[in-house]
């Protein structure tokens, strides 16, 4: 029996191929739960509404290293 090549994506409910998703050898299936495009809306959205907080976060980073 051959292992499946494909997966559910948790946060849009379509099956994709694991190529559509990041690694992530923790997980029983090697790849994350999420796809790799509701990934990169998650964190652009992420950014837009933060944007005070990760400039802060890099100032002091940026301060201490």
């Amino acid at each position: 029996m051959e292992p499946k090549q494909e997966r559910l994506c948790k946060k849009c409910n379509e099956v994709k191929p694991f190529s559509a998703f990041h690694k992530r050898k923790v997980d029983k299936s090697g790849v994350q739960s999420k796809c790799k495009e509701c990934v990169k809306t998650y964190r652009k959205t992420y950014r837009e509404n933060n944007k005070e907080k990760i400039m802060i976060y890099r100032k002091t980073y940026n301060e201490t290293h």
